[in-house]
């Protein structure tokens, strides 16, 4: 019982910075197409251009379960939760993006965008696994010999 309130307390903190990650990977995204693309990087650019994505991941990925304890519980969960949530978040950002935000949405943006933030939402949510699962089991052994 301890162990598992231990387990819950640390999982809240680091849901923080989770989710933090996945953000910083979507303004990353946008900040390369800007550059890529020559266009200013300002502020008020990149939150107009983010605002689509960062609101479709908020909300499918709490409906989805992306920010639940459960999805970190092992790589594979965090694998098939992340992709099949960022699919559907996904093409909801670019559905937002075309139809709320009045901004454009050429195909191989969608591509791109899919893909690009595919990847590296599934690695970084892999990586945080990794070491949410060892830092787990050392917390475990630790309780088990106190």
């Amino acid at each position: 019982m301890g162990a598992n309130c231990l387990e819950q307390s640390q999982y809240a903190g680091r849901s923080i910075g989770v989710l933090v990650g996945d953000l910083v990977l979507l303004v990353l995204f946008v900040v390369l197409g800007l550059l890529q693309h020559g266009q200013p990087v300002t502020g008020s650019d990149i939150i107009v251009t983010v605002a689509p994505f960062v609101i479709a991941w908020l909300v499918v990925g709490w409906l989805m379960g992306a920010f639940k304890l459960t999805a970190v519980r092992s790589v594979g969960a965090a694998f098939k939760t992340v992709v099949l949530s960022w699919i559907v978040a996904g093409l909801a950002g670019i559905l937002l993006r075309h139809w709320v935000f009045q901004l454009g949405i050429a195909l191989p943006f969608i591509i791109v965008a899919l893909a690009f933030n595919l990847v590296t939402l599934s690695v970084w949510r892999v990586v945080c696994t990794l070491l949410f699962v060892r830092r787990r089991r050392i917390a475990k052994a630790e309780f088990v010999n106190e």
